[in-house]
């Protein structure tokens, strides 16, 4: 990505922002095995960089189904969706009774 990084201070934290991130173009999947794979160089340019900021932005998807009240639960029924693409939020509130999550 072009540009340099910026940082911007809140009284909790300080953020590392890029500047001037270069907009890629349309990938051609065609020749990788799977959506991630073909994703790879792009996930990479939009990591965050800066300490203790992991858990923002892109995360890569789990094969384990999570509890996430926001996720589309028409979703949870489909049996064609090719595997690694989402992680699903399939997880019910009644099944993480007694659980930290």
């Amino acid at each position: 990505m072009a540009g340099a990084n910026t940082s911007v201070s809140f009284p909790q934290t300080t953020v590392t922002l890029r500047a001037s991130p270069a907009i890629p173009g349309a990938p051609n999947c065609s020749t990788y095995a799977s959506v991630p794979a073909c994703m790879a160089s792009v996930v990479v340019n939009l990591a965050p960089t800066a300490a203790g900021t992991s858990f923002y932005g892109y995360q890569a998807p789990s094969a384990t189904s999570v509890y996430d009240p926001l996720f589309p639960q028409w979703l949870c029924s489909v049996t064609n969706l090719p595997a690694n693409l989402v992680t699903m939020g399939c997880v019910v509130g009644d099944e993480m009774v007694g659980k930290w999550h």
